[in-house]
């Protein structure tokens, strides 16, 4: 066995969403520089932990080594340039 998937309802679907609304509300108030800074540290933990995520990819995706690989550190580069781009909009917007 490889994992086990449980399938959700309306009612988990509707908790989930009630959740991220309320994640929301905290989360907005949050400034540009320390969403940044979140993204950047979240880059920085995958980095640290590559080779764990890229084997998570090949066991639960299938992923040959060299693609998953190849995916984690793209998900590292798309995480330092969006935290990036939030500190330039946020410098043309002062």
């Amino acid at each position: 066995m490889i994992g086990i998937v449980t399938k959700a309802n309306s009612d988990i679907a509707e908790k989930a969403i009630q959740a991220a609304s309320e994640a929301f509300e905290s989360w907005k108030n949050v400034s540009a520089e320390e969403r940044a800074n979140i993204i950047i540290r979240a880059a920085s933990i995958v980095r640290r932990r590559k080779n764990e995520f890229s084997a998570l990819l090949v066991k639960e995706a299938g992923k040959p080594w060299k693609e998953a690989d190849a995916d984690t550190a793209e998900a590292i580069d798309f995480m330092e340039y969006y935290a990036r781009q939030i500190i330039a909009l946020r410098w043309k917007t002062d």
